[in-house]
């Protein structure tokens, strides 16, 4: 696992949801996580032969509970462009230096091959929680590709306010707060991450997607996490997906 300083970002909007009965083991919470994070699925995994020229990986982190494992991949865009529908290609090893997963399967939904947005010289925090690794992950590494989808109008106007940790009885730990979009199209496919970190170290990270966020309206969300948030530093960001 390798580590940076996890950069604030200004965030942008989604919403999770969570309704459940009764207790939950290990395996339900993993079925849920997936169920609820939405998105698109893709027909094929994601292959990245050739580097984004523009974009690239200023580090990785692996971080692992009873729930599962997440990769968290922090992205630097040097153009003066936004990049939409960014691939990121995952490559997870364990202690021996084996691949123990990578995000090509078929099926996968898109946000857990795409990164949704890169802003212009700006950075992004990608999210992938669904790592079901056949052995213990320790690290890894990822490769970005080129865009594949147009910005969608409005994007930086969308904001996420009133962030705090709040505890479900049932699911544990979930980062909760609101998110508006002030202008005037409605935004579509918005994926949304959520990062704990301790000093340079990530400790929890999760995600979500809400399939649009209406112009002019707010709305609440609730993210759950893999890793122990608590007493952490949290950041929420945000994009809505490509137009392309």
């Amino acid at each position: 696992m390798s580590h940076g300083a996890l950069p604030l970002l200004l965030g942008l909007a989604a919403l999770l949801t969570l309704a459940a009965t009764g207790c939950e083991s290990t395996q339900d919470k993993s079925a849920r996580l997936a169920r609820e994070s939405g998105g698109i699925a893709t027909q094929q995994g994601v292959t990245v032969t050739k580097s984004n020229r523009d974009v690239r990986v200023l580090g990785t982190s692996v971080v692992t509970d009873a729930n599962g494992t997440a990769v968290v991949v922090r992205l630097r865009n040097a153009s003066s462009r936004p990049q939409a529908d960014v691939p990121v290609a995952l490559d997870v090893r364990d202690a021996a230096g084996m691949t123990v997963f990578t995000n090509a399967t078929p099926g996968l939904e898109r946000s857990l091959t795409h990164a949704a947005l890169v802003p212009a010289r700006g950075d992004a925090v990608w999210v992938n929680d669904q790592v079901f690794a056949s052995e213990p992950p320790k690290r890894a590494s990822a490769k970005v590709g080129a865009p594949e989808g147009d910005p969608p109008a409005d994007a930086a106007a969308i904001r996420v306010g009133r962030v705090r940790l709040t505890e479900d009885p049932v699911s544990g730990l979930a980062a909760t707060g609101a998110v508006t979009n002030p202008g005037s199209e409605d935004q579509r496919r918005v994926l949304l991450t959520a990062v704990a970190t301790e000093g340079d170290r990530v400790v929890a990270a999760g995600r979500g997607v809400i399939p649009r966020v209406r112009a002019g309206k707010r709305s609440r969300f609730r993210i759950f996490f893999i890793g122990d948030p608590k007493g952490a530093e949290l950041t929420v960001t945000a994009a809505p997906g490509p137009t392309g």
